[in-house]
């Protein structure tokens, strides 16, 4: 089961979820891809036709509540767009597999850059075939399994 949050139905994004979900459908990782809206900001719901595109690939799908939080450790894997849910998703549940949607060249700054940099091998951006093949077979180690989450900030600023 892989969970997709999202705060809008930006047309690029959900194209590259669809070309994921495809990958993994192929690389038979793909039960069910839950769908979580943003629970604070207003987000537009994802267009029907995306939810077609699902069904004709027999892709089997589930809209979550967004006000509703994330039991991660539900979850095999995540797919987002840079966010602060690849920091939440890490932190509670090590070994939960993230495939990251870039949105342009400049994929965050600050603290989700020091995030990501530090978890360069658990996060897969962009990934082709072979490359999400790899990545979904390697075992994953965080550094924020040996932290507690204020050691982790600590360690960031210092």
């Amino acid at each position: 089961n892989w969970i997709f949050t999202y705060s809008s139905n930006d047309k690029y994004v959900l194209f590259k979820l669809f070309k994921y979900l495809l990958m993994l459908k192929k690389l038979k990782k793909l039960n069910y891809i839950y769908l979580k809206g943003h629970p604070t900001w207003k987000h537009n719901n994802i267009d029907e036709y995306f939810f077609k595109l699902l069904k004709k690939k027999d892709i089997k799908y589930r809209i979550l509540n967004p006000h509703r939080n994330i039991n991660y450790l539900k979850y095999y894997g995540l797919i987002t767009a840079p966010s602060t849910v690849l920091l939440e998703s890490a932190y509670n549940n090590i070994n939960i597999k993230i495939i990251g949607i870039k949105k342009d060249k400049n994929i965050t700054s600050g603290l989700l850059f020091k995030f990501y940099y530090a978890n360069k091998n658990k996060i897969v951006w962009e990934p082709s075939i072979k490359k999400l093949n790899y990545y979904l077979l390697r075992k994953h180690e965080t550094k924020i399994k040996t932290l507690n989450l204020k050691r982790f900030f600590s360690k960031i600023f210092a």
